[in-house]
């Protein structure tokens, strides 16, 4: 796969390890464009100037993801596909999305 033809993975993360697994991943593979953010609001400034496919967020940010950049993502970005991910600790809090 090309790069013109490649999907923008958008990593909101500040986890090194969750970073170097999609890293990892993602990088390898000519099919992904892989970026990352450290936090919500610089993932807002990312997607008002990048096209991006997917976003992965991760729950363990600190912010609330039931009001946070997911939910905002769903009305003003709807072809965005989105994953929440999280540690074992925080399950609950993804699991209620």
């Amino acid at each position: 796969m090309n790069v013109e033809t490649a999907k923008t993975v958008l990593a909101v993360t500040q986890d090194k390890e969750l970073k170097l697994i999609l890293e990892q991943a993602l990088r390898k593979d000519r099919a992904y464009r892989y970026h990352e953010c450290g936090s919500s609001k610089e993932a807002l400034v990312r997607l008002e100037s990048h096209e991006v496919n997917m976003l992965i967020f991760d729950a363990d940010l600190g912010e609330d993801p039931k009001v946070g950049l997911p939910i905002k993502m769903r009305l003003s970005h709807p072809h965005v596909a989105r994953m929440v991910v999280a540690s074992p600790r925080n399950l609950a809090a993804a699991d209620a999305l």
